[in-house]
């Protein structure tokens, strides 16, 4: 089907969905564009380019917005812009994504801008693998991940490894490889087995230098004291029922708000499936 022009008031498209008993959050502003959706020889084709103004949905709101897509199945190209964006973490107002894949190959980034001068990026390639129409997983290099303010910068030492099996017997299994992310002097590295249905993991944490204050100001929040800390931990188990190890040391300073002192912190922790083992 095709449908060449659209036009919608989107406060009437809720109240449209209401006659049939499907209730949506607020909506309001405006759409307008083309979009056509065609089914040929068992593959669906969808090809859109829409635009919105003032849009409003619950608490997130955006003045503009620009999509296009041209895909066939799983495949193919999507981009997204929106600007004058409200209701979003970090006080983001600016984004732009685009997706570009095929059977072979997958591309995505990811970038934007946030409150008190907050800008993030993020670009992510990959090698997708199908049997027949389905999706069966995904392998992907992530080169870029950043989020700066000012003069300060959170971001990736080198390229880390992303692997997603979809058709796993255990369920959906997400694997990370190589996270080493610098912020100035603070270092954190990570690798991560999480199987997403039956909740269990592997977890290698790494930390060194880490200013948690720092990194708490970086995303908006400036109640965090202080820290010269390092951290290692080694979890297994499930995410609600963790076994491992756990160390950490290091100092936090006085923070008077929250009526805290200076502190020294020598900490060694044993969780096991019940309860945790620390000195």
């Amino acid at each position: 089907h095709s449908f060449p022009i659209l036009r919608a008031q989107l406060s009437q498209v809720a109240q449209l969905l209401a006659q049939y008993g499907v209730t949506v959050p607020p909506l309001a502003g405006k759409l307008q564009g083309k979009t056509s959706l065609q089914l040929l020889a068992g593959q669906l084709r969808l090809d859109g380019d829409v635009n919105g103004q003032a849009l409003q949905l619950a608490g997130l709101r955006a003045q503009r917005l620009a999509l296009q897509l041209h895909t066939v199945d799983l495949t193919g190209k999507v981009s997204l812009q929106a600007s004058g964006l409200a209701g979003l973490p970090l006080g983001i107002s600016q984004v732009t994504v685009s997706a570009d894949g095929s059977r072979q190959q997958l591309a995505v980034r990811a970038a934007g801008q946030a409150a008190e001068q907050r800008q993030f990026a993020l670009q992510l390639t990959g090698r997708p693998t199908f049997k027949g129409s389905t999706l069966q997983s995904v392998q992907a290099q992530l080169s870029e991940l950043r989020l700066q303010q000012r003069q300060d910068v959170l971001q990736l030492q080198s390229p880390a490894q992303v692997a997603v099996d979809l058709v796993h017997a255990a369920g959906p299994i997400l694997d990370l490889h190589q996270v080493a992310l610098r912020f100035g002097e603070q270092h954190v590295k990570l690798d991560a087995h999480v199987e997403l249905k039956s909740k269990r993991l592997r977890v290698d944490l790494d930390g060194t230098a880490l200013d948690l204050g720092r990194l708490a100001a970086l995303v908006g929040v400036t109640t965090v004291p202080k820290t010269q800390l390092t951290l290692h931990a080694q979890l297994a188990g499930t995410w609600l029922s963790p076994t491992g190890n756990i160390e950490l040391s290091g100092s936090t300073q006085a923070a008077p708000a929250l009526h805290l002192p200076a502190t020294q912190l020598e900490l060694h922790t044993k969780l096991g499936a019940q309860r945790a083992q620390g000195e």
